[in-house]
């Protein structure tokens, strides 16, 4: 697109200074979109900057926006990312708990980037009981198929994989 050759091509020229406030620019400026610009400026400014930067950003957005669901997921994968895995996973599972009963598919992803927060902590017990429930709601879940199966190839049951892909 053309927003993205721009940032791009001022990265290329080193000046990040000016892509960042035109991404801010950007954010300000959108109405429906705004979420995606935001979620567009927190990565440029990880990639170009820092994760604290991008968190600092990131706060502030959902300080003025708190329901802003998708943006809360981003800063607890952050924040798991940065070396705080109990704040993210608590985040997350917050979340989860004030989603409900919701099988959305942005519930569904939050749902499986929990899980993996989980199993990278150690608690595969939780990780794959929430797997299953993924898979109880949606049984296409692509994301928890394939975190099921592989479960079931480190358990060296190859068949059950392949059966769980298909």
């Amino acid at each position: 697109t053309f927003h993205g050759n721009l940032v791009r091509f001022l990265i290329a020229q080193g000046k990040i200074d000016e892509a960042e406030a035109y991404l801010h620019d950007r954010v300000a400026q959108a109405t429906d979109d705004k979420s995606s610009w935001l979620v567009t400026l927190v990565r440029f400014q990880m990639q170009q900057r820092s994760d604290k930067v991008a968190l600092t950003e990131l706060n502030k957005f959902i300080e003025e926006n708190p329901d802003e669901t998708g943006l809360r997921a981003l800063r607890a994968s952050l924040n798991f990312d940065s070396g705080q895995r109990d704040e993210g996973s608590a985040e997350l599972q917050a979340i989860l708990e004030e989603a409900g009963d919701s099988a959305s598919k942005d519930i569904q992803e939050i749902q499986v980037t929990l899980a993996r927060m989980l199993s990278l902590n150690g608690n595969e017990v939780g990780a794959r009981r929430l797997v299953e429930e993924i898979i109880t709601v949606d049984p296409n879940s692509g994301p928890a198929l394939k975190m099921q199966a592989a479960w079931l190839i480190q358990e060296d049951d190859t068949d059950g994989a392949i059966n769980a892909l298909r």
